[in-house]
C-alpha cells in the first residue's frame, strides 16, 4: 500500500505539468497535375517554400529524392529563388552517392 501511495504521489506533479511545446509544423499541399484536387484551407507547396527560403540567412539544406522542372511551371520560380535570388548565396549541391 505505502509503494502505491509512493507511485501516485510521484505521478501528481506530472499530471499539472505545462505540455511541452509544440514544433512550429504547418502542412501544405501540392497538387497533382490533371486534376481537381485542392483544399484551400491549405496553402500551396511553392508558396511556403518560397517564404522559407527568403527567410534563410546562411544555408539551405533541403532533402529531395528528385527535382524536375518544365520552362513556366511553378517549380521554375523555386529553382530561381535557390540558385541565387537576391543574395546569390544558395545553391542546389546534389548527392551523387545515390
Amino acid at each position: 500500500m505505502k509503494k502505491l501511495l509512493l507511485v501516485l504521489l510521484l505521478l501528481v506533479p506530472s499530471i499539472n505539468a505545462p505540455a511541452p511545446p509544440v514544433p512550429n509544423i504547418e502542412i501544405v499541399e501540392s497538387i497533382p497535375l490533371e486534376t481537381s484536387l485542392d483544399n484551400p484551407e491549405i496553402r500551396n507547396a511553392r508558396e511556403v517554400w518560397l517564404e522559407m527560403i527568403g527567410r534563410a540567412r546562411t544555408t539551405l539544406d533541403l532533402e529531395q529524392y528528385y527535382i524536375s522542372d518544365e520552362p513556366g511551371k511553378q517549380l521554375a520560380g523555386v529553382l530561381a529563388a535557390i540558385s541565387g535570388g537576391s543574395t546569390g548565396s544558395k545553391s542546389i549541391v546534389p548527392d551523387l552517392g545515390l
